[in-house]
């Protein structure tokens, strides 16, 4: 889900948007997705850090890398 925080600097200001996946059992791939976006500039940018989700001890993201949103379609198949 997304949620929105305003920070504002004393020359700059931001937005900053997330989006976070995965994590869904105890050892499984986490994502959290930050969109930045310079409200000066007009200008965005996204930063996604992974990481492993733990249940009995804490998770922890250990990877951060610029990264661009690209709308995909994919085909899923049910049984009839």
């Amino acid at each position: 889900s997304w949620f929105v925080e305003e920070i504002s600097g004393s020359t700059e200001n931001f937005r900053i948007t997330s989006e976070e996946r995965g994590g869904e059992g105890d050892g499984a791939d986490m994502f959290i997705v930050f969109k930045i976006v310079s409200l000066k500039e007009e200008a965005e940018g996204y930063l996604e850090f992974s990481g492993r989700y733990s249940s009995w001890d804490s998770s922890e993201y250990y990877e951060c890398y610029p990264v661009e949103p690209r709308q995909v379609t994919i085909t899923q198949y049910f049984a009839i």
